[in-house]
């Protein structure tokens, strides 16, 4: 029963919401046009040299100085990660927080598992679940994942 709940929950919440929004800003006409894109920097934080690493720190500490709220949760992710800079879960979840204030389902989701075993933030339940919500009808399938399990969990 509970698997066939799970596939249902993922099912329902695949298909996102018509008010879905994506939350790449436009590549051309932005201010963070002048700086790399968005796929250069991804592709040097996909790479094992630590100094692709630090590179794409810098070119996503610009672009989400521009307002880029994909660049904020990639950069979130590396101060959580500890992947190009010192870890920091505060930095962390200030970067998450204002990527999802942006309308980021990455930074969503990070910032539901956060809440959810009180990794730098205060653990709240509820708190997590709503942001695991909101990702997984943004299509973050890690996110559906995460709820499931948090449902399952409460049997």
């Amino acid at each position: 029963m509970r698997i066939v709940s799970i596939v249902a929950l993922a099912a329902a919440l695949s298909t996102g919401p018509s008010w879905a929004i994506d939350s790449t800003p436009p590549e051309t006409g932005t201010a963070a046009t002048s700086v790399a894109t968005a796929d250069e920097a991804d592709a040097l934080y996909n790479s094992t040299e630590e100094a692709d690493w630090l590179k794409a720190v810098g070119i996503y500490r610009k672009r989400a100085d521009a307002g880029d709220a994909a660049a904020m949760a990639r950069l979130g992710s590396m101060y959580e990660d500890g992947k190009g800079v010192p870890s920091d879960i505060e930095e962390a979840v200030k970067l998450y927080r204002s990527a999802s204030e942006l309308g980021d389902y990455t930074a969503m989701h990070r910032l539901g598992a956060l809440f959810m075993v009180g990794r730098g933030v205060n653990k709240n339940l509820e708190t997590a679940r709503s942001y695991l919500t909101k990702a997984a009808k943004g299509g973050v399938e890690a996110a559906m994942t995460a709820l499931a399990d948090f449902y399952v969990g409460e049997d």
